[in-house]
């Protein structure tokens, strides 16, 4: 049999024929070694992905731990905040008294004080007229 070119195909000399082997061959290399290669980043890539599922378990488990003491933090600061603004109230309603009963004291002093003054000049007056009277008195039961 004779291809187009005139030459035998069925036959190949056997230079031709160790030339076709040796790049066979390094033709089959390449592709072990392709292989391996590609068997190795896919060995790689099952690790990666395996590390990568435990790296994203444990986030999820800091991120549910972050919530829960976020959430117990918060509900401690509320309970805070509460006592605060109770603590806050009292010391308002305290210093409210302190001045109610600051100007209760003022009103009882100038009270007391006036009654003081009215008590003094009942005294006098009433000294003005025992002395009146006893001036009455002693002159005529001295004639």
């Amino acid at each position: 049999m004779q291809n187009p070119l005139g030459t035998k195909t069925n036959t190949l000399d056997s230079k031709q024929q160790k030339h076709m082997e040796k790049v066979m061959a390094r033709d089959a290399k390449q592709d072990a070694t392709q292989l391996k290669k590609a068997e190795k980043e896919a060995s790689s890539g099952v690790k990666a992905d395996s590390k990568a599922a435990k790296t994203q378990l444990k986030a999820e488990k800091n991120l549910r731990k972050a919530s829960e003491k976020e959430q117990k933090l918060k509900k401690a600061l509320m309970k805070l905040q509460e006592q605060y603004d109770n603590s806050l109230k009292n010391l308002h309603k305290a210093q409210k008294d302190v001045s109610n009963a600051t100007e209760t004291h003022r009103k009882a002093s100038m009270a007391k004080e006036e009654k003081s003054r009215m008590l003094e000049k009942t005294k006098s007056i009433k000294e003005q007229h025992d002395a009146q009277r006893q001036a009455t008195l002693s002159p005529s039961s001295s004639a």
